[in-house]
Order: structure tokens, then sequence, then C-alpha cells
């Protein structure tokens, strides 16, 4: 353009004829998560109530039938009661922690369930503790609904395989410092060591096996 008369340095006028933006161009938006493939029983097992209540939320709309437990040892009571297909373990919880749980509910004479830690230290080493528990899997909080529902989803056809094979985990070590079943005298009694916080060490279920 013309420069103003008794103005000094330079003066440029740009024009630039852009194409309107293509399908190809347009950033895709994330897809939905999809739903799971067939009906389940999950066990959330977290002392934080806000935690349960967001997972409430996330699969208020799949096919799910939810169990909650507010501790570790609550969490191997309904376990062993209900016989969810999949627990999802907080690792911090009181009573007994997600790592104790898990491993006293992998010494449950039932089906398996799929046991997934839920926990902020998302470290090698907090996962390598998870898997020598005897857990199936790993998520990180903060949890996302997409995440939750893809990993119950990746969890159907194990889910299946272990309700056909009756499969048992093994146990853990005799000496691990949690509650254990003691069927002998007919009814299901926990044995618990006296650092686990109880009076006499034994506490007796109400229901028979």
């Amino acid at each position: 353009s013309e420069r103003p008369p008794g103005a000094a340095g330079a003066c440029f006028e740009l024009t630039l004829d852009l194409a309107a933006p293509t399908a190809e161009t347009v950033a895709p938006q994330a897809a939905p998560p999809a739903d799971l493939i067939a009906p389940m029983r999950v066990l959330v097992a977290d002392d934080n109530a806000t935690n349960r209540l967001m997972l409430r939320h996330f699969l208020k709309s799949q096919p799910v039938t939810l169990i909650e437990a507010v501790n570790g040892r609550q969490a191997v009571e309904h376990t062993y009661e209900a016989r969810p297909d999949v627990v999802l373990m907080d690792m911090a919880m009181p009573e007994l922690d997600g790592l104790e749980a898990t491993r006293a509910i992998r010494a449950l004479d039932i089906p398996q369930p799929m046991i997934i830690a839920t926990t902020a230290n998302a470290f090698a080493s907090d996962k390598a503790a998870c898997v020598a528990a005897g857990m199936d899997g790993f998520m990180a909080k903060p949890l996302r609904r997409a995440a939750v529902v893809e990993v119950l989803a990746q969890t159907q056809n194990q889910v299946q395989n272990r309700a056909l094979n009756r499969e048992k985990a093994l146990s853990p070590r005799p000496c691990d410092a949690v509650s254990v079943r003691d069927t002998a005298a007919g009814r299901d009694t926990w044995t618990s060591p006296p650092e686990s916080g109880t009076t006499s060490g034994k506490s007796i279920r109400s229901s028979d096996l």
C-alpha cells in the first residue's frame, strides 16, 4: 500500500486466500465409552465416600450390580458372601489395606474375582506390589469414567473363563498377618493376629458355609 506523506519506515498489506476446513482437518472428538458386553457384579472397596459415589455415577448406565465395602476386612467378607466378578480395590484402607485384603481374598476357597487396584501411587514398585499380592490390574487415581468402563469391559473374557474353570489363585504364605479361615469346627471362623486390633483374635460369621 502507499506510504502516507512524511511517514517513516515501510507499510505492508498481506492478503491470504485460505480454503475452508475439510472433514480431514477437523480433530475427531473422543468416542464415548463402550457399553459392557454382559452384566457384572462389581465390588467397590474404598473408605472414601466420595470415591464410591463417583464410581456409582460412572457406572449407573452400565449393566453392573454394585456392592460397596468401606474397609479391607469388609471387602474380604463381601467377596466371600456376594461372589463379585470384579473387585475395584483401594490400596489405602483401614482394618486391612488393599494388599492385605487381596491376599486374604486369594486364600478364600471360592471362584476368584478379578481384582483391580485403584491408587494415586502409580510407581513401578507399587504396581509390582499389586501383582505380587495377586491383583490382576492397576488403575491410577483420579479415576476417569472412560478408563473404568474400559477396564471392566476388558476383564469380561477373563471373568467368564474363571467362572467356567472355577479357578482359585494360589494362597499366600501361611505367615501372612491377615485373617485366615478355619472351618475345622464346622463353621466359618476367622482368626486374626493380635496386631489386627481384635480382642480375642477370633470372630465368628453369623452365616453357615
